[in-house]
């Protein structure tokens, strides 16, 4: 295993320490592999001048329409928010409670009034109507729905009453 390294045995097996069996196979020896420096190119840009052609075009426009003030006035008339239309929609949205849970939830009439007073002056001191922010259909759904939860909690009641009745005649049967 003392061999001495002479360019003979350079690639021997018996010259390699970590052979095993002592035999003496020549190993090839690998070439290495040379990689070329890839060249990058700057970037330089490929834009090109061209050349626009502005032409000008003479449109007649029809001039904006004046309002005179009587119409200004129709306008506002249609979007101004009433004393009425405040009483309605507080009416509308404390009767919602009542519809839900029962008669029992009834709200003073005075006080609906008076709060639909009070909305009616906040309005007109902020200066908007909320007809502009609900779409036109919500005062009619919202007096149809009270419409509807008042039959609602009729039926209810009435299907109440008939069960009570019912068992009032079972009970005087069996007695």
């Amino acid at each position: 295993m003392n061999e001495e390294v002479t360019e003979e045995n350079v690639g021997s097996v018996a010259s390699n320490p970590g052979s095993v069996g002592g035999t003496e196979e020549e190993i090839p020896e690998e070439e290495p592999v040379l990689v070329a420096p890839v060249e990058r190119k700057a970037a330089t840009g490929a834009y090109k001048k061209v050349e626009l052609k502005v032409e000008t075009v003479k449109k007649e426009v029809p001039d904006i329409p004046h309002v005179s003030a009587e119409e200004e006035k129709k306008t506002e008339v249609a979007t101004q928010f009433t004393k009425e239309d405040s009483h309605f929609f507080a009416q509308t949205i404390w009767t919602i409670p009542q519809m839900v849970f029962g008669d029992y939830m009834e709200v003073n009439e005075k006080l609906v009034n008076a709060w639909g007073d009070q909305l009616f002056s906040y309005c007109e001191k902020k200066g908007f109507s909320p007809l502009e922010y609900l779409f036109d259909e919500l005062p009619l759904l919202i007096a149809t729905g009270s419409i509807v939860g008042s039959l609602a909690v009729k039926q209810r009641e009435h299907k109440k009453k008939l069960k009570d009745d019912k068992e009032k005649e079972d009970e005087e049967e069996t007695d």
